[in-house]
């Protein structure tokens, strides 16, 4: 038998959907009550369900707009749908906890004290406390070689010297100065809004022509990187021939962040969200006719002595009155 999957009504006076995402492939076997699709109106974003079991195939593409009623897959309940009482069954045992009887809680306490020291082959074994050390594979051969774990060998230790301290000192610029810059780019990445992003991106630009804006302002602790340019300020000069400022900090802390929130960057092109693979970062500049906003472009791609170089010369053609791009 087939039965057809139609859109359910989201409210009184929405007559048009869009099928967001197929959470099954066409073909697939699905059981009843199953969520196989998700739809977006302009309200609200709902969950298709199969109302019986079977073979699904699907009738509407992602992205399609669609009219409340529409038929948007049927299932061929002649396929049979997937046991239902096999998961039952696996998460009712999963909730019981089997009883432990004293030879099982004997045998936990053994392991529990086999980890504490070296295994029989020699290997050497590390406790939850220590389980992040960095240790060489020379230091494992020679552990494994005299019986020790990890434990052992720092309860072991008499003594930090020089050496100790300025590894742990220099470790965190060495890895700096491992990291390989970003290749700089001009690529876009374009994603399709759906009805009730469209809708909401609209609401949100007519709140900000119809209300007064606010600006807020947020504190945050300096001192470190005060500290920071104050002891190598010198050589900074001595290298580059010019000062460190606080602006090239800012720049490259707010291209940095854009990895992790790339949305902030973001910009909506007729019913697209364009995302820049790129950084550019405005910086305001005091000139005798009033402020102007000089941009560095490809931030993310470039050193903070570069960034603090290339501000310093727009700054300066800005005040000599010179194109700045």
């Amino acid at each position: 038998m087939i039965i057809e999957i139609k859109v359910p009504s989201p409210g009184e006076s929405i007559t048009e959907v869009e099928i967001g995402s197929w959470l099954v492939e066409d073909g697939a076997v699905v059981a009843k009550d199953q969520e196989i699709a998700e739809v977006e109106s302009d309200k609200a974003t709902l969950t298709i369900v199969a109302s019986e079991g079977g073979k699904i195939a699907i009738k509407a593409e992602e992205g399609e707009a669609v009219e409340v009623g529409a038929v948007v897959c049927t299932i061929d309940t002649s396929v049979e749908a997937p046991a239902a009482e096999s998961s039952q069954y696996q998460s009712q045992s999963t909730d019981k906890e089997p009883a432990t009887s004293t030879k099982d809680q004997e045998s936990s306490i053994e392991l529990s004290e086999a980890k504490s020291r070296p295994s029989a082959s020699g290997d050497p074994v590390s406790s939850t406390e220590h389980d992040k050390v960095k240790v060489t594979s020379v230091a494992k051969e020679m552990m494994k070689e005299h019986g020790l774990s990890v434990d052992d060998v720092i309860n072991g230790l008499k003594r930090l010297g020089k050496k100790e301290v300025e590894a742990v000192v220099n470790a965190p610029q060495a890895a700096a100065a491992a990291i390989p810059q970003k290749e700089a780019t001009r690529d876009e990445k374009r994603e399709r809004m759906s009805s009730l992003r469209r809708k909401l991106s609209a609401r949100l630009v007519s709140v900000k022509n119809e209300t007064a804006m606010l600006t807020t302002f947020n504190e945050i602790d300096m001192s470190y990187v005060m500290d920071m340019r104050k002891k190598y300020q010198p050589k900074f000069v001595d290298t580059h021939g010019f000062k460190l400022g606080f602006m090239s900090f800012f720049t490259k802390a707010v291209a940095t962040t854009m990895d992790f929130h790339p949305m902030v960057n973001a910009q909506i092109d007729g019913e697209e969200i364009v995302i820049p693979q790129f950084v550019d970062v405005g910086i305001a500049v005091s000139t005798p006719k009033g402020l102007m906003v000089p941009i560095v472009r490809n931030a993310e791609s470039k050193t903070i002595p570069a960034i603090e170089l290339e501000i310093k010369e727009l700054a300066e053609k800005a005040r000599n009155k010179k194109n700045i791009g």
